[in-house]
């Protein structure tokens, strides 16, 4: 009986022999034992992407590579994931292959297979399929500035790049092509209070994309111009009525003591949306009573010295939004915040700050951009502006306030000459449940003359700040130890600027590598200086 198992095993184990040297060629290379197609390859389909380029590699095939028996491989994209619809073969003795945006449209999905050609009689190997795949695409497009979307009209900007040749213009599915030569665009007769979209090209190629809404031209409930009283107009207006202001100067005469809105939310705009057509003198406009708010949008704020653009009264209840777009805003003889909202406890809207630039703000009280503290606010976005010269930090809300929770965002900011009053130089969150983020914006020099700050550039100790794309230069503690300040993970330091105190232009250098260093693609920093 073991003599016959024996036997068995000695025949199966001969016949497996047999086997395994029929599955091999003259060559020595493998196929499948079937003799009937070429072994697949031998490693994931993997892809590699970036904006502009998708590499795919994957293993090569068990079958020996030789001059005799070249191996080749062959490469398929289909637009689905059930390979019905083929968009490109390609055939390559590589174990990879680089498209780029030329070859392939860019945020589209596509789903690669690949497999070996059989040889010497073999037949092709089996598919291997790797996951889908999408090239990023370029996003040339530069962030529009306040002034530059109105009513009627837009310019369009874009980093330059040899080869562009077109701007498409869609809206409700109708498109219109503008060949273009530079690197800016005019558009003219555009409809307000619509949304556009604009798509950037090389050839056939895209190279960004933007959306945009023209302003609202019906939006002005009453039109006033120079020779009349603002303070009047402001103190006869409903709540809710937007009022707009017709080029020129003119004076609050508010004094330190602040104008008072109460008890209800206005617009304040000029009319044209540029904001060095307009000037408000003595812009110091605090708000009292129940549920006021304000917006002011495209104007010159001067404030009063020792004053606020906003400040929040005691006795005010309920504060609605408060938003600042497109301003300029200064303070010829010192201020000491742009809002101020730490007079009594309570709660408000949204505090938003876009586009708005103040160089040189001289803002020298232990305040800083955004005094929040002692309000629950819903949220704090600060984006696409630029300030420098001002004390304390960017926005504070240090005191702990129980059951509230809130988002504090920053955004394509540049931030020049600030801190001071052993603060943290950048943001105090305290113990609050707030949620920072900062992305895609520089700060420098830091403190001011003669001031110092905290070590930590940030103090939260409930929520650790997100940080994405922010770059810091020449930012210390001041003081006869100053060192440098620390930040949470996702800051990095850059030499490719060389601000000072006294700065006033911060266009970015032609070859900087932050033009092109956002999470966008485009530039850090307000982008009004990178065009």
């Amino acid at each position: 009986m073991k003599q016959r198992i024996f036997n068995l095993l000695y025949i199966g184990a001969t016949a497996l022999a047999v086997a395994n040297l029929a599955s091999c060629d003259k060559t020595g290379g493998f196929q499948d034992p079937s003799f009937s197609r070429m072994f697949m390859p031998n490693s994931a389909l993997k892809a590699t992407t970036d904006a502009t380029t998708a590499t795919l590699s994957w293993g090569g095939s068990l079958y020996n590579d030789t001059a005799a028996n070249k191996i080749y491989y062959v490469l398929q994209l289909a637009s689905d994931a059930a390979f019905t619809s083929i968009v490109r073969t390609d055939t390559t003795t590589a174990l990879n292959k680089k498209y780029t945006d030329a070859d392939l449209a860019v945020k589209k999905d596509y789903y690669p297979q690949v497999k070996v050609l059989g040889v010497n009689g073999a037949g092709d190997s089996q598919w291997l399929k790797g996951n889908k795949f999408s090239i990023l695409g370029e996003n040339l497009f530069i962030t529009p500035s306040g002034g530059d979307i109105q009513y009627y009209t837009a310019i369009l900007r874009w980093r330059h790049q040899d080869g562009l040749t077109k701007v498409t213009i869609t809206n409700n599915g109708a498109s219109v092509d503008s060949l273009i030569s530079a690197d800016t665009l005019f558009l003219r007769n555009l409809t307000p209070k619509t949304t556009y979209t604009a798509e950037l090209f090389k050839g056939a190629t895209s190279k960004g994309t933007m959306t945009f809404t023209t302003k609202d031209a019906g939006m002005f409930t009453k039109i006033i111009d120079p020779s009349a009283s603002l303070s009047t107009e402001i103190t006869n207006a409903s709540s809710g009525a937007v009022l707009g202001l017709m080029d020129g100067t003119y004076d609050l005469g508010a004094g330190s003591s602040g104008f008072a809105v109460t008890g209800k939310n206005i617009t304040i705009a000029s009319v044209s949306g540029a904001s060095t057509n307009v000037t408000i003198l003595n812009a110091d406009f605090i708000l009292k009573g129940a549920g006021a708010g304000i917006k002011l949008s495209g104007l010159t704020l001067s404030g009063p010295a020792k004053g606020y653009v906003v400040d929040i009264a005691a006795d005010a209840t309920g504060v609605g939004d408060i938003t600042l777009e497109n301003c300029n805003i200064v303070f010829p003889s010192g201020g000491f915040a742009i809002v101020r909202a730490n007079r009594g406890a309570t709660t408000m809207g949204t505090l938003t700050i876009t586009d708005c630039v103040g160089i040189g703000l001289g803002l020298n009280d232990n305040y800083g951009i955004a005094m929040m503290d002692k309000i629950k606010f819903a949220a704090v976005v600060i984006k696409n502006s630029t300030f420098s010269g001002f004390k304390r930090n960017i926005v504070s809300a240090p005191t702990t306030l129980a059951g509230w929770a809130a988002p504090i965002t920053i955004d394509k900011c540049t931030f020049n000459y600030f801190g001071g009053g052993s603060k943290a130089a950048v943001a105090d969150c305290g113990a609050n449940n707030l949620t920072l983020t900062i992305k895609n914006t520089i700060l420098a020099n830091t403190p001011l003359n003669l001031e110092t700050v905290l070590a930590a550039a940030i103090v939260s100790s409930t929520n650790t700040p997100s940080l994405s794309k922010v770059f810091y230069f020449n930012c210390n503690t001041g003081g006869a130890t100053s060192g440098p300040l620390t930040w949470p993970t996702g800051a990095a330091a850059t030499t490719d600027i060389s601000w000072t105190s006294t700065t006033t232009d911060f266009t970015l250098p032609a070859a900087s590598s932050l033009r092109t260093a956002g999470t966008d693609g485009g530039c850090v920093g307000d982008p009004r200086w990178a065009k």
